[in-house]
């Protein structure tokens, strides 16, 4: 059976206003190198590569086969690269969904000194948690993951099964508008959601002077 061709392929997509033909191209020539585990990390995977990109690396841990996913999609290319590559993937966009925060703080103090964008997201108990680091002032590298996690370390926690797709899911989708448009609402800014009571709320970050990674870099000695 032949395959539909590329405007069937998408056609649920490229009738929408903010994607159109012109950012069904944008999809088809970007990448993303995304970071996560279990069900976080299929649910964004399957958004991302349903979607059309052209290639998505990806930091899955010792049970993720990119093989089982290189006949699913027709245009977009799944690999598996280790979670501390060298040099850096390059692409559009990395997705930090990881639940090993050691390994999310040291990609964000690595990412935050390369200037590369990142999205961060994580589960918190019923909800999620969504943040895209874009530091305000030209040449500073704060505000970054940790200026929220050192003072907001009770917005992290093992969050619930149900939450994890959802989380996936979300991310996906805020990674695929900031790829076609190049902004975000959420810059700067974290989004909390709770799947329990539909509480939906935004929380601006501002660069602080308690940062573990501004801190090391200012020789300080920083506790791991």
């Amino acid at each position: 059976m032949e395959k539909p061709d590329w405007n069937e392929r998408y056609s649920r997509q490229t009738i929408l206003p903010t994607v159109g033909r012109t950012g069904q191209e944008k999809l088809s020539k970007s990448s993303v190198w995304l970071i996560g585990e279990g069900s976080i990390l299929e649910a964004a995977l399957t958004a991302l590569a349903s979607s059309g990109l052209s290639e998505i690396q990806v930091s899955g841990g010792p049970d993720f086969e990119a093989s089982a996913w290189k006949d699913r999609f027709a245009d977009s290319t799944v690999s598996a690269v280790p979670p501390d590559p060298v040099p850096f993937p390059t692409g559009s966009l990395v997705m930090i969904l990881t639940e090993d925060d050691h390994l999310r703080r040291r990609l964000s103090r690595e990412l935050r000194t390369k200037g590369i964008p990142a999205l961060f997201g994580w589960n918190a108990g019923s909800g999620i948690g969504l943040f895209f680091p874009r530091p305000a002032v030209s040449g500073e590298k704060c505000p970054c993951f940790e200026c929220f996690e050192i003072l907001n370390p009770k917005a992290f926690n093992a969050g619930i099964p149900a939450a994890k797709r959802f989380l996936g899911a979300s991310a996906a989708g805020e990674a695929l508008l900031w790829i076609l448009s190049g902004k975000t609402e959420i810059e700067n800014q974290v989004w909390i959601q709770s799947l329990d009571s539909g509480l939906s709320f935004r929380h601006p970050v501002a660069a602080s002077p308690k940062c573990p990674a501004r801190l090391m870099e200012r020789g300080a000695a920083v506790t791991p």
